[in-house]
């Protein structure tokens, strides 16, 4: 049987359109959104404010992170 591979996730709390906000994702999501916020010369929690507003789904940010991230690399 094959192994799984699991990728570790990490919790971060970051402000979040005024409020603090924890978001719980795997550590390769962290990685893309670092560098995507690098690539846009934007801080982490701008991009994720930005994606917050963009996607408007407050209930559940870090799938619409997990949703834009992967829209973004598919777009590059």
């Amino acid at each position: 049987m094959p192994s799984k591979m699991k990728s570790q996730v990490t919790t971060r709390s970051m402000v979040v359109e005024g409020a603090l906000t924890t978001i719980s994702l795997e550590d390769p999501y962290w990685r893309d959104l670092e560098a995507i916020a690098r690539e846009n010369d934007l801080t982490v929690a701008e991009l994720v404010s930005a994606v917050d507003d963009a996607l408007g789904r407050r209930d559940n940010l870090a799938a619409a992170i997990r949703a834009y991230i992967t829209l973004s690399r598919v777009r590059h």
